[in-house]
């Protein structure tokens, strides 16, 4: 593992810098190929960074509200650059939301403005993955095969490189599938939750978890099976053709 990264004087957090990189590939690539559906790439840009500074601002605030004590004595580490101090899941919902209403006021359907952003979500998903692997979080179970790390005091089933691995595979087909189908309104963003979910639910079985269900199920799996289930269903049942919107090159 490798926590830190060191920049000359500098000393940084290796996990939020391979985030942004993925960030900024993600989004070089997400408007490049939104072009493919007739997106203005610049309105792909606007919608990511919207997103992302709203993300970072709303984890702030989620985590305030769920912690305000940690704030009473220095009200001055409300600004603070720790990313410990923020909520990913309020973050991430208050993202959405702003990505939702961004878009929802543009001439352009929302299944084919995710289609766009499926290969940004793709990169981010690789760069997730990678992060976990640099700080050594969401490690593996304990295993004798000649791949494992040592981790924790323990030889453990590299699942963060498992990830990594089948998220480039999921990137790999979204950026071929061009070629042996014609796009439909969202079946590139289905296509992505469905394979993510579905990798991401076999090698779930293989990392450290104490929550658990009946019968021994994880509760990530629980989820994984959810979201897989509705994806598949919606591959199947959502086959709009792709509707007409201005090309990108008159889109304001």
């Amino acid at each position: 593992m490798f926590p830190i990264i060191n920049l000359g004087p500098l000393s940084m957090p290796a996990s939020g810098l391979i985030l942004l990189l993925g960030f900024w590939l993600g989004s070089l690539l997400a408007e490049r190929k939104s072009k493919l559906f007739k997106v203005n790439p610049n309105l792909v840009e606007k919608v990511l960074w919207a997103c992302l500074l709203s993300g970072l601002i709303g984890a702030r605030l989620a985590y305030i509200a769920r912690h305000p004590s940690a704030f009473q004595e220095n009200f001055l580490s409300v600004f603070s650059l720790n990313p410990n101090l923020l909520d990913p899941i309020g973050g991430l919902l208050i993202s959405a939301a702003v990505g939702f209403v961004y878009i929802s006021h543009q001439r352009i359907s929302l299944w084919v403005f995710l289609d766009s952003l499926t290969p940004f979500f793709a990169v981010m998903a690789i760069a997730l993955s990678f992060s976990n692997f640099a700080s050594g979080t969401g490690f593996g179970t304990s295993t004798t095969l000649p791949w494992g790390i040592s981790l924790w005091g323990d030889l453990r089933h590299p699942v963060q490189i498992y990830y990594f691995l089948g998220g480039l595979v999921t990137l790999f087909i979204i950026l071929i599938r061009k070629q042996i189908n014609e796009h439909q309104s969202g079946f590139s963003f289905l296509l992505f939750v469905s394979l993510t979910s579905g990798f991401r639910l076999f090698f779930s079985g293989f990392q450290e978890t104490a929550s658990l269900v009946g019968g021994g199920l994880r509760i990530p799996q629980l989820i994984f099976w959810t979201i897989l289930a509705i994806s598949l269903s919606l591959l199947n049942k959502h086959k709009l053709p792709l509707q007409m919107v201005k090309p990108y090159e008159s889109q304001g």
